[in-house]
């Protein structure tokens, strides 16, 4: 063997080692890097089943209460006509408070910042309260409420105001709410006296009345033709609301609780 051949293999061997050693450390890069992500993936899972936890037992992440609504709710409209006064009812009101765990007496103070309060009613829940003609008179109101486009009924509370300064647990509390009211698609800035209270172990009832135009929201008084006549409504109605709300618990934490 020559001595050039010798030296061709020898640079062979040489640049193989050094390959073996490139790929070596590249594998060390690799296991490194697959710890580092493994650790990345278990850290985020564990801080979203933390947050999961919060949740399930009614706290928020900044340690607001959240109280859900519950059975027994009540939103009673009641008008006016040329033959006779009307009333409709409904016994859905959708929606949630979010407080921190002395509402509503914490609301009462100097600087209180305001709940969040969501509410959605469906329209079609809304029923007329008479004994001949019912149905007519669903059909007429849904159909100028534009239920098919904007089914709900929608508030955002917008500002809390104290009307009362007594701040003892468990006293009723009166309050102006300052809301974002959505009827048949049009939102308007509503003011509504309200009471809160809390009935019982983690209950909070909301009761308010409001007076509103129907001409506010876009919608026509209805002047329908029934077998007792031309019917031409008033333009004014008033809307009462009796609003029950529970502290969320999930199934878990009342399994244990027991």
């Amino acid at each position: 063997m020559g001595n050039t051949e010798f030296k061709r293999m020898s640079d062979m061997r040489t640049s193989t080692k050094v390959t073996q050693a490139g790929c070596g450390d590249r594998a060390k890069l690799f296991a490194r890097f697959g710890v580092v992500v493994c650790a990345a993936v278990i850290a985020l899972g564990c801080s979203g089943l933390a947050a999961d936890g919060l949740q399930q037992t009614g706290e928020a992440a900044s340690g607001l209460v959240r109280y859900d609504s519950q059975p027994g709710s009540l939103v009673q409209i009641d008008g006016t006509s040329n033959i006779h006064d009307w009333t409709v009812k409904g016994g859905v009101i959708r929606g949630f408070i979010e407080a921190d765990a002395e509402f509503p007496a914490s609301a009462a103070r100097a600087g209180a910042r305001p709940p969040r309060v969501e509410v959605t009613i469906p329209v079609r829940t809304l029923k007329s309260q008479v004994a001949i003609g019912a149905k007519k008179m669903d059909e007429v109101m849904q159909e100028h409420m534009n239920m098919a486009q904007w089914p709900n009924i929608e508030y955002r509370l917008i500002e809390l105001l104290p009307k009362t300064t007594n701040a003892a647990t468990g006293a009723a509390f009166q309050f102006d709410a300052i809301g974002a009211l959505t009827v048949s698609g049009v939102t308007r800035t509503n003011r509504m006296p309200v009471t809160i209270e809390r009935i019982g172990q983690g209950k909070i009832k909301v009761t308010g009345v409001a007076n509103l135009k129907m001409t506010e929201f876009g919608i026509k008084p209805p002047s329908p033709a029934l077998s007792i006549g031309l019917i031409k409504t008033g333009d004014n109605v008033v809307v009462r609301v009796d609003w029950v709300v529970a502290r969320f618990e999930s199934p878990d934490s009342t399994t244990t609780a027991k």
